[in-house]
């Protein structure tokens, strides 16, 4: 029982559960994330956090609904913690996610390393999780967003979002779950139909199909 789909785009590009030789590049890309703190203890612990949530649980669970208390799992729910991989194997993007009631994925990060910023890639990673999306019969999708960014490249993505019908302001919050974090923050929602419009927007994304595997 395990983290173990494979979301691989007809393009190249790839979803993979995060493993331990992933450290080096997890540490480096939450080394500035916006939302809580981002010491090196803090990280090492969240680090260790993700790895251990990724050997919980069978994915078909999520596939399944089956992933709220009364199923025996956890109060959190299922997490899955995701690397993105490009065409040519290089690993850009971390994104972790959260199943605790049937056929809902909250988005609890969403982290691109230093090195890949500013190539546009967050809609190249929002088209691919589509695939995952389908796999696991997700039909709503959820995430925060600061309510004034820290990086300036989730300016163009709210224009995408829009463009998708997606609300960007479904409720506005405190952020009380990211260690020493207040920031505010605003709930992001998207139907099957906003998240598939989504990847249909985005540029060489329309036709392209998935194939799921196991590791």
């Amino acid at each position: 029982m395990a983290a173990n789909t494979i979301c691989t785009a007809s393009n190249g590009w790839k979803m993979r559960p995060m493993i331990e030789s992933d450290y080096t590049f997890f540490m480096e890309a939450f080394a500035d994330y916006p939302l809580g703190s981002t010491s090196y203890k803090m990280r090492q612990n969240k680090f260790s956090g993700c790895i251990y949530n990724n050997s919980l649980y069978a994915d078909s669970i999520i596939k399944s609904g089956a992933v709220e208390q009364s199923d025996g799992v956890g109060a959190q729910g299922v997490i899955r913690t995701y690397v993105t991989e490009r065409p040519d194997g290089k690993a850009i993007h971390i994104r972790i996610l959260i199943m605790h009631q049937p056929n809902l994925l909250v988005v609890r990060s969403y982290s691109m390393h230093p090195t890949y910023r500013g190539n546009n890639y967050a809609h190249q990673c929002a088209a691919l999780g589509v695939g995952l999306n389908r796999e696991w019969n997700i039909t709503m999708v959820r995430a925060w967003l600061e309510a004034t960014p820290t990086f300036p490249a989730i300016n163009p993505m709210r224009t995408k979002y829009n463009a998708a019908g997606i609300s960007l302001d479904i409720s506005t919050d405190t952020n009380l779950v990211d260690h020493g974090d207040s920031s505010t923050i605003k709930k992001l929602e998207a139907n099957e139909t906003q998240y598939e419009a989504l990847k249909t927007n985005c540029p060489g994304w329309a036709d392209v199909t998935y194939t799921i595997s196991t590791s």
